[in-house]
């Protein structure tokens, strides 16, 4: 018998609060609260992305520590916010302004946020993409070569991605899957990865 062990990118499990469970296995599709929240069926950390209104909408994410609500991290928004459209993880929120759709993707770690600009814009403007990120209760933020790290206390328990913009040519070739319709690997199982069948082969020149 060769031993052998798994290795993930994410958790993949989590304790039960109900208690009837030892645990549970981590489910990313996106259910609607009565509120009209949004939250995923199955994660480590108290997830909530917006479900939309025509009044202000403060936040738009977030994300809090399961036994410490009063500790979270808020991705800001402050303006109306419509209905989103769901699919498994993926929250869309069309026209977010003339032209630009917010994404929202619940992660095994946290969340993840596009703006996808559908049109060019005119000559000298530029879309006003504003998130501000804000912590409260044990979490603080710090920056760190031009990202932000999440904290808690002198540990550091999240950082967010650098930030990346591709254009539609780059995005042909690559097929960026935010622009694809999102898939399991496994329909059902939300624990996997989505599928990259329709990825590109790449072949060495």
């Amino acid at each position: 018998v060769v031993p052998c062990s798994w290795q993930h990118g994410g958790p993949i499990t989590l304790a039960s609060d109900t208690g009837l469970e030892d645990w549970l296995e981590v489910d990313l599709d996106l259910v609607a609260d009565p509120d009209g929240s949004l939250r995923p069926k199955g994660h480590p950390m108290s997830v909530r992305l917006a479900g939309g209104s025509v009044g202000v909408v403060e936040d738009v994410v977030t994300l809090a520590d399961r036994a410490d609500p009063s500790s979270k991290v808020t991705l800001g928004w402050g303006r109306a916010l419509p209905k989103p459209s769901v699919s498994g993880p993926r929250a869309t929120y069309a026209d977010v302004q003339p032209g630009v759709d917010l994404v929202l993707e619940v992660t095994r770690s946290g969340v993840e946020q596009f703006f996808i600009v559908k049109s060019k814009p005119a000559l000298g403007a530029k879309p006003g993409l504003v998130a501000p990120l804000r912590a409260s209760g044990r979490y603080t933020l710090a920056q760190d070569a031009g990202v932000v790290v999440v904290r808690d206390g002198d540990r550091e328990v999240a950082r967010t991605a650098t930030p990346e913009v591709w254009d539609a040519t780059i995005d042909a070739v690559s097929s960026h899957p935010v622009t694809k319709p999102w898939a399991w690997e496994t329909p059902g199982r939300s624990g996997l990865a989505r599928s990259l069948a329709d990825q590109p082969q790449w072949k060495p020149v």
